[in-house]
């Protein structure tokens, strides 16, 4: 039997590529010859510590294998997420487990939002570079467009590159595409920057001057390290700028506390019509009762919390400092990050050509409709190709809407074996001519796989 038109027109999922990549996933001694995933965004440097944790600390109840609260969350949970988010970001406001809705993971805090604020076809402006999957989850369920805002040669974390945004709006406009919120990311993924005080009120006052939503994602919020300036939406009086009912934050577990498995996102806003619709969707959005037990009572446990934090963004510095020096050392130019988040913006294409390899073909990529690329850049692919022989994943820009081609992310919260394994196929594919045997359809679909990363 033929399946749903929806079903037959869906394009190959990035998450099977994904998949099967990890399938030859390297080990020094048990896997030598696979992979090295430096492409996905997970910081496994305080694993041990965190399992160690649960598997001592966390006591279950019987209550977990009930529907417990409903589909947003336990009051435990919300309430331990309004007491963590209000102490470590400062909030302006005090906050209570009232003003927090909980979801299975941020992806779906990000989609329920979306859907809450916007209808299909309208749109949200969404800076270049952005994290990859934003346009797929507020396309894909929600019917809602991404409008890009591009800056070219202004530095997007200027507070005088908020023109662009006006640009853009008016682009959308003449296209008849409505605009309804500004999708921000901070700290950046994939820059890796905080947005100063002076660049979020300006934003939000632009926000308000055409009757926007702010929606600030601020999962790296406490992958922020000491030497870095992080300022949460939260943590400003923006009463002089904004209704407050149009501002709103994101977080969750998956990468201050390097638990992407655990599921756990949450929405934060002072709109109680925005979270009581994002509630009555709570059946699609539930969080695992065993993921809310855990995570409540590890953010209850401040000592802990603490402790972890301090010693995490340690190590994440240190790792920082492994990548910073080899791309120093190699002359591969990169985007200083400020000090957030476990990635770098890299160009690759520079580091190539300073070595005096030259690249085939020069198309430019076409921004993503949802999770489609609808091709890559002719530069990018020949890059993949390069990597993709030396055995080693980056990030390709093209899935995050790079302005310029040859920019790819690297992660690097890995222990130090596997990065320095992994710098090291790095340097043996920087070095290498144009890759023979590989077709552009094989590197176009290695691209695509880091679409969701």
């Amino acid at each position: 039997m033929a399946l749903s038109k929806r079903a037959a027109s869906a394009p190959v999922s990035s998450h099977v590529a994904i998949l099967r990549s990890l399938a030859d996933k390297y080990h020094p001694t048990n896997n030598p010859d696979g992979f090295v995933n430096l492409a996905v965004a997970e910081n496994s440097l305080m694993h041990r510590e965190l399992t160690t944790y649960i598997n001592e600390k966390i006591v279950f109840k019987s209550d977990i294998l009930t529907y417990g609260c409903g589909g947003i969350g336990t009051q435990d949970l919300r309430s331990a997420v309004a007491s963590f988010v209000e102490q470590k970001f400062e909030t302006f406001a005090p906050l209570s487990h009232e003003k927090v809705v909980c979801t299975s993971g941020l992806t779906n805090a990000i989609e329920s939002i979306t859907y809450a604020v916007a209808d299909t076809g309208d749109g949200i402006l969404l800076a270049r570079p952005f994290y990859g999957s934003f346009p797929y989850v507020m396309l894909e369920r929600p019917g809602v467009k991404s409008i890009y805002v591009s800056f070219g040669d202004m530095d997007p974390f200027d507070p005088e590159s908020i023109v662009a945004y006006q640009t853009a709006l008016e682009k959308a406009s003449k296209e008849g595409i409505k605009a309804r919120a500004i999708l921000l990311c901070n700290p950046h993924n994939p820059l890796g920057r905080c947005y100063s005080k002076e660049y979020l009120r300006n934003l939000i006052g632009f926000a308000a001057t055409h009757n926007l939503h702010v929606i600030s994602d601020e999962i790296y919020a406490l992958s922020a390290y000491p030497s870095s300036s992080f300022t949460s939406v939260l943590a400003m009086d923006t009463s002089d700028l904004i209704d407050a009912d149009l501002l709103h934050c994101l977080w969750g577990t998956s990468k201050d506390f390097g638990a992407s498995g655990i599921r756990i996102g949450a929405v934060i806003s002072h709109n109680e019509q925005l979270l009581s619709s994002i509630a009555s969707r709570g059946l699609f959005n539930f969080p695992s009762a065993a993921a809310d037990c855990i995570v409540a009572q590890v953010l209850a446990d401040t000592p802990y919390v603490d402790s972890y934090l301090v010693e995490n963004t340690l190590r994440l510095e240190k790792a920082y400092t492994i990548v910073v020096d080899f791309l120093d050392a190699e002359k591969i130019p990169y985007i200083s990050s400020g000090g957030a988040g476990f990635f770098l913006w890299i160009n690759l294409r520079k580091a190539i050509e300073n070595r005096g390899f030259d690249f085939v073909g020069n198309a430019p990529a076409a921004l993503p409709t949802g999770n489609v690329l609808k091709h890559q850049s002719d530069i990018n692919l020949d890059i993949v190709a390069r990597l993709f022989q030396q055995k080693i994943y980056l990030a390709s820009g093209d899935a995050f809407g790079s302005e310029q081609p040859g920019w790819f992310r690297i992660i690097f919260s890995h222990p130090e074996a596997i990065m320095l394994e992994g710098l090291t196929r790095l340097k043996r594919a920087i070095e290498s001519g144009p890759v023979e045997g590989i077709t552009p359809a094989a590197a176009a679909s290695l691209c695509l796989c880091f679409c969701a990363c």
